[in-house]
Protein backbone atom coordinates (compact mmCIF):
# COMPACT_ATOMS: atom_id res chain seq x y z
CA UNK A 1 0.00 0.00 0.00
CA UNK A 2 2.87 2.38 0.83
CA UNK A 3 4.52 1.85 -2.55
CA UNK A 4 1.21 2.53 -4.32
CA UNK A 5 0.64 5.76 -2.36
CA UNK A 6 4.19 6.99 -3.07
CA UNK A 7 3.30 7.21 -6.74
CA UNK A 8 0.59 9.79 -6.03
CA UNK A 9 1.99 11.69 -3.05
CA UNK A 10 4.58 14.45 -3.25
CA UNK A 11 6.81 14.50 -0.20
CA UNK A 12 8.80 17.65 0.48
CA UNK A 13 10.75 19.04 3.40
CA UNK A 14 9.65 22.20 5.17
CA UNK A 15 12.88 23.94 4.20
CA UNK A 16 12.12 23.29 0.50
CA UNK A 17 8.65 24.84 0.78
CA UNK A 18 9.28 27.77 3.11
CA UNK A 19 12.73 29.26 2.57
CA UNK A 20 12.36 32.14 5.02
CA UNK A 21 12.39 29.94 8.13
CA UNK A 22 15.54 30.63 10.18
CA UNK A 23 17.79 27.76 11.17
CA UNK A 24 16.92 25.96 14.38
CA UNK A 25 18.77 27.20 17.44
CA UNK A 26 19.31 24.71 20.25
CA UNK A 27 20.06 25.94 23.75
CA UNK A 28 21.05 23.66 26.60
CA UNK A 29 20.18 24.83 30.07
CA UNK A 30 21.80 22.94 32.92
CA UNK A 31 20.07 23.06 36.28
CA UNK A 32 20.56 21.13 39.52
CA UNK A 33 18.23 18.36 40.57
CA UNK A 34 15.43 19.21 42.96
CA UNK A 35 15.34 17.63 46.43
CA UNK A 36 12.72 15.11 45.29
CA UNK A 37 14.80 14.17 42.24
CA UNK A 38 17.91 13.71 44.41
CA UNK A 39 15.92 11.49 46.78
CA UNK A 40 14.66 9.23 43.97
CA UNK A 41 18.03 9.22 42.18
CA UNK A 42 19.80 8.01 45.32
CA UNK A 43 17.01 5.51 46.04
CA UNK A 44 17.35 3.99 42.58
CA UNK A 45 21.11 3.69 42.92
CA UNK A 46 20.92 2.16 46.40
CA UNK A 47 18.23 -0.31 45.32
CA UNK A 48 20.46 -1.70 42.57
CA UNK A 49 23.72 -1.34 44.49
CA UNK A 50 23.93 -5.02 45.47
CA UNK A 51 23.28 -6.13 41.89
CA UNK A 52 25.92 -3.76 40.56
CA UNK A 53 28.43 -4.93 43.18
CA UNK A 54 27.78 -8.56 42.26
CA UNK A 55 28.33 -7.74 38.61
CA UNK A 56 31.58 -5.99 39.47
CA UNK A 57 32.75 -9.14 41.28
CA UNK A 58 31.80 -11.25 38.25
CA UNK A 59 33.63 -8.85 35.97
CA UNK A 60 36.80 -9.15 38.04
CA UNK A 61 36.62 -12.98 37.72
CA UNK A 62 36.97 -12.83 33.93
CA UNK A 63 37.68 -16.52 33.48
CA UNK A 64 34.50 -17.69 35.22
CA UNK A 65 31.91 -15.75 33.21
CA UNK A 66 29.08 -17.60 31.53
CA UNK A 67 27.39 -16.60 28.30
CA UNK A 68 24.34 -15.15 30.08
CA UNK A 69 26.20 -12.88 32.49
CA UNK A 70 27.16 -10.18 29.96
CA UNK A 71 23.56 -10.07 28.66
CA UNK A 72 22.16 -9.78 32.18
CA UNK A 73 24.71 -7.11 33.07
CA UNK A 74 23.85 -5.14 29.96
CA UNK A 75 20.11 -5.41 30.61
CA UNK A 76 20.48 -4.34 34.26
CA UNK A 77 22.64 -1.34 33.39
CA UNK A 78 20.37 -0.33 30.54
CA UNK A 79 17.33 -0.49 32.82
CA UNK A 80 19.09 1.45 35.58
CA UNK A 81 20.24 4.19 33.20
CA UNK A 82 16.73 4.54 31.82
CA UNK A 83 15.27 4.87 35.31
CA UNK A 84 17.88 7.45 36.29
CA UNK A 85 17.24 9.42 33.12
CA UNK A 86 13.49 9.41 33.78
CA UNK A 87 14.18 10.61 37.32
CA UNK A 88 16.22 13.54 36.01
CA UNK A 89 13.73 14.49 33.30
CA UNK A 90 10.68 14.65 35.57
Amino acid sequence: AQKLLELFMLRRLKIQVETKIPNKLETKVYCPLSKTQVFWYKSLLMKDLSGLAAQQDDFEKKGQQTATQPKNRHALLKSLFMQLRKCCNH
